[in-house]
């Protein structure tokens, strides 16, 4: 996924830990960063995004590894 090269909204550092459920799951994670539009996490798992045009699109899931 390319990167853009002018960033929309400002991102503001954080560094807290929190969990994301996946697949029923609660996943331990850290928040790197957030802004307006989102935010950057870091964990022990891999995400995956929604195929286009499916009722996924734009939404991130968890890949099976």
């Amino acid at each position: 996924m390319p990167i853009p090269e002018r960033r929309y909204s400002k991102r503001s550092p954080r560094k807290r830990r929190a969990s994301l459920i996946l697949e029923l799951k609660r996943q331990p994670c850290l928040v790197l960063d957030y802004s307006n539009d989102g935010f950057r996490v870091r964990g022990a798992f891999q995400l995956r995004r929604g195929k286009a045009g499916s009722k996924q699109e734009g939404e991130v899931g968890l890949e099976t590894v």
